[in-house]
């Protein structure tokens, strides 16, 4: 009768374990149930590869001990110039190895959604009201110190709270203005080319001017060199003209004499 009884209840005790994996980069961290009288509890040592056997009573949560990178989208940001701006933000956070029971302990399996999306957030946010939305867009050095601001701040947070989790990267997205913003800035850009067109054009009427110029000059002073007249130069011109364009020999005489060759 003592044989039936116990193996009845290997029976039930088999029949109510479970089988659990756990793979590489991950820590298991069981959770104790009394099953009538006594205490459960965390248990301080995670499970880090292999299988685990657990009764109906224990329960198993996974944690992902690598760098992991958390997306937050923020919309109609003002920046500092009032100009409502649309980005994204990353944060790279990872658990430290080890320490996955302390931490499923006190924060829970859904720590960063309970304790550090919002205060991320905030100081994103409040970071990107003290920066000019042009800035945020073009300025390398700009983006940089915000990267750096809102890492520290989010380290001293983490670290404040206790929490066993490593932040080790802040990455601002491109940022993007509203479309009246866009379109403002592409008829800037466009009246700016316009600009540099029409000092261009006014550069070379001016230089053409200048030339020309210094040709009437020349001509002038070749005619009072030669004391010819207005007509004379004027025929002498339309001589070299022709020569130039005919490839023919002029001889001067009392009649001009034109020779095509």
């Amino acid at each position: 009768m003592k044989k039936l009884i116990f193996l009845a209840l290997t029976m039930m005790y088999l029949t109510g374990c479970s089988y659990s994996s756990v793979e590489g980069g991950e820590e298991a961290v069981m959770t104790y149930k009394p099953w009538i009288f006594g205490h459960g509890g965390v248990d301080d040592n995670p499970i880090t590869t292999g299988a685990v056997y657990t009764v109906w009573s224990t329960s198993v949560d996974r944690y992902n001990i690598k760098p992991k990178q958390y997306t937050e989208n923020f919309v109609d940001l003002t920046a500092s110039d009032n100009v409502a701006i649309d980005f994204h933000s990353y944060a790279t956070l990872q658990i430290v190895k080890g320490k996955s029971p302390l931490l499923h302990e006190k924060f829970g399996i859904d720590w960063y959604a309970d304790r550090v999306k919002e205060p991320f957030r905030t100081m994103v946010r409040n970071e990107g009201r003290t920066r000019s939305s042009i800035k945020l867009r073009t300025d390398v050095k700009t983006i940089n110190d915000s990267q750096i601001n809102i890492l520290a701040k989010l380290q001293s947070y983490l670290k404040a709270e206790g929490m066993p989790v490593v932040a080790s990267k802040v990455v601002i997205g491109k940022v993007i203005p509203p479309n009246e913003v866009l379109k403002e800035a592409e008829r800037t850009a466009a009246q700016k080319q316009r600009e540099k067109t029409q000092v261009a054009r006014a550069k070379a009427e001016k230089s053409r001017i200048n030339a020309e110029t210094q040709k009437a000059l020349a001509d002038k002073a070749y005619a009072t060199k030669f004391n010819m007249t207005t007509a004379q130069f004027l025929r002498n011109k339309e001589l070299d003209i022709i020569a130039e364009k005919k490839n023919v020999s002029v001889v001067m005489g009392v009649t001009p004499f034109v020779q095509v060759k």
